[in-house]
């Protein structure tokens, strides 16, 4: 059975409407907020080019700031975990049953981010195609942890792998896909806001508006992140059940 975009797309609204309420929290709480903090305290430099200077740049901020951006990405993957848990795990668990899941599944989640975004970048090298590929065979990985309760990361990916067979192109449209509108979207919308915030508000507060509204769009980027390969897992693991 071929992926249906549709399909997935209206199971990731039937998943957001049956769980709306829970999700924002959880987002506010472990994704929203800690990046406000980052944006408002310890902002990350503005890169307008990929040179030298700028990764220079950034790399120092890292290393300046690393307890602090360590401990936004740490609370981040909670959130992820926990909503991860929540939507799709097939034992249903409460909130606070998800966030413990989460929190015990922290570690592991952390080392499959780094594996991932190793096996990602290492694709974009070789000639940009084959990174795309690998999106499309890896974006499940941390679905499938958190929903099979899969503790070793090798075997979450390999279990993406499985999942995406012959199917790693079409996941990748799909993620390009809804990642490109929601990006343009947000965008947009930060754009218009960030306007008529500086034309209504005093200069002074332009940075702040600028930082609260970065960090409000990375948020609903990484919701989007989150919603997505649980939409694709679901449609996946049915397929692979026959059904």
């Amino acid at each position: 059975m071929k992926l249906s975009y549709d399909a997935t797309w209206q199971d990731i609204m039937r998943l957001l409407r049956a769980h709306a309420e829970m999700i924002f929290i959880l987002a506010g709480v472990f994704i929203l907020l800690p990046l406000l903090a980052q944006a408002l305290y310890f902002a990350p430099p503005v890169i307008t080019r990929f040179d030298m200077p700028a990764i220079q740049g950034y790399l120092t901020y890292l290393q300046q700031n690393f307890p602090a951006v360590f401990a936004v990405r740490l609370l981040n993957l909670l959130g992820t975990g926990a909503i991860l848990a929540l939507l799709i795990a097939p034992d249903r668990p409460t909130v606070g049953e998800a966030i413990k899941r989460a929190a015990r599944f922290l570690p592991n989640l952390l080392l499959i981010d780094i594996l991932v975004q190793l096996i990602w970048s290492l694709g974009l090298v070789a000639l940009i195609l084959p990174g795309f590929y690998l999106i499309g065979r890896t974006t499940l990985s941390q679905s499938a942890m958190m929903a099979e309760q899969i503790g070793n990361p090798i075997r979450a990916v390999a279990r993406s792998f499985g999942l995406t067979d012959q199917a790693g192109w079409r996941v990748f449209g799909f993620v390009a896909l809804i990642g490109v509108v929601t990006w343009i979207g947000t965008s947009a919308a930060v754009t218009v806001i960030g306007v008529v915030g500086k034309l209504a508000l005093p200069s002074a507060a332009t940075t702040q508006i600028h930082a609260v509204l970065g960090a409000v769009s990375t948020s609903l980027m990484s919701l989007v992140a989150i919603l997505v390969p649980a939409g694709l897992y679901r449609q996946l693991v049915g397929r692979s059940n026959g059904m």
